[in-house]
């Protein structure tokens, strides 16, 4: 099961060039046996994630054009995963 939250906007900055930043969330829950309970999967995640784009519109002769570059970022956390290591502390 998941769940997800985005945010996205859109900034014309000139008749041509548009900002479009991006922000979300996801939920991403696992239920690996029928006696698992939801939220305590192992495997579990939040994802937090972050962009943003820069659309370039036009013409190209005649025809309609869009470029479009951007950057993407996400982090993962696990809450209900832990390590053997850190059952018995710091490793070499």
């Amino acid at each position: 099961m998941d769940h997800r939250l985005s945010l996205k906007w859109a900034r014309q900055l000139s008749d041509t060039w548009t900002l479009k930043p991006r922000l979300s969330y996801t939920k991403e829950l696992f239920k690996e046996t029928r006696d698992e309970k939801w939220t305590k999967g192992l495997y579990d995640y939040d994802r937090y994630g972050a962009g943003i784009a820069a659309e370039r519109t036009g013409t190209i002769g005649n025809r309609p054009s869009r470029v479009s570059v951007g950057y993407n970022s996400f982090w993962n956390r696990y809450p209900n995963y832990k390590s053997l290591a850190s059952l018995f502390g710091n490793e070499l």
